[in-house]
This record gives C-alpha cells, structure tokens and sequence, in this order.
C-alpha cells in the first residue's frame, strides 16, 4: 500500500542515529520514516515495522543500549527499594516511639 501520509503525524523528533532502536523508535521501509508507535503495523500503509536494526554493528551497539538501560532501570528500582524500606522502619519507629509514651 502507499504512504498516506499519517506516518508523518507520529514522526519522532530528531536523536543520535544510534539511539534510534533503543529509545522505542520503530522504521516503516514503505513509507521510509522512523515512529513512535505502539503497534506492530505502520498506522500509514499496513505494513510490519522493523523494530531491530540489520547490520551486525548496529545490532551489537542496540544489545549494549538496552543492556546499559536495564541495568540503569535495575539501580533505579534498587535504589527505590533501599528507599521505601528505609522509610517504613522510619515510620515504624516514630509509630513506636508516640505509644512508648
């Protein structure tokens, strides 16, 4: 099917080439744009969206990407955990300590 133009309504705003893949961005090779979309489908023309890059370089630098992001995403969530439970057995104690008097 041709392009009708509603690709270009999702079109990202411009990142490092290499970033592409990484940060969510999908590729439609009939209408030749790079989206931000949710489905599997272009929203244009029906086609597949690539969501991987082909050349082995690039598909090392995307498995590294999204390595470095996970392993981010995991110290965040730790850090967010250390957090919560920190503060639990603050407030627990503060509990504690208003009925101890």
């Amino acid at each position: 099917m041709p392009c009708k133009g509603i690709c270009h309504q999702h079109k990202p705003t411009w990142i490092s080439q290499t970033l592409r893949y990484a940060n969510g961005q999908k590729r439609c090779a009939s209408c030749e744009v790079y989206l931000i979309w949710d489905g599997r489908y272009c929203p244009c023309c029906g086609r597949l969206l690539r969501h991987k890059p082909r050349t082995v370089k690039s598909k090392q630098m995307f498995v590294e990407q999204k390595m470095r992001l996970q392993k981010k995403l995991m110290i965040e969530f730790d850090n967010y955990e250390k957090f919560t439970v920190f503060h639990k057995i603050k407030t627990q104690q503060k509990e504690v300590s208003l009925f101890g008097l």
